[in-house]
């Protein structure tokens, strides 16, 4: 109601498990129920997540096996976001190649 994205919303529109999980409903995106199965969702994965970092600081294979898998996941991530930017890029110059072309032929 504040207008303002909240990490549900953000969730809801973005993964569709998570908006499958809660049963959201986008002709009413504030129903309580929606809300609090994210929010208890979110909860048991956080602390669950949290909970692994004990056996991370008594572990330095584990930790390093968590960072090597983190690493590789922003290296995905960013590799698919520059290949993702780059062809939107070069679509818009071959584009604007073949629309100037055109523009030259009918002149």
């Amino acid at each position: 109601m504040t207008g303002y994205d909240t990490l549900y919303h953000w969730n809801v529109n973005n993964y569709g498990w998570c908006r499958n999980m809660t049963g959201f409903d986008p002709k009413n995106p504030y129903a309580f129920k929606a809300v609090l199965i994210h929010a208890v969702l979110h909860a048991v994965l956080s602390l669950s997540m949290a909970s692994l970092s004990y056996f991370m600081f008594h572990s330095f294979w584990l930790h390093t096996l968590y960072v090597m898998a983190l690493f590789s996941v922003a290296a995905k991530n960013g590799a698919t976001r520059y290949f993702k930017m780059m062809t939107r890029y070069y679509e818009k110059a071959i584009e604007n190649h073949i629309k100037s072309y055109k523009e030259k032929k009918v002149e």
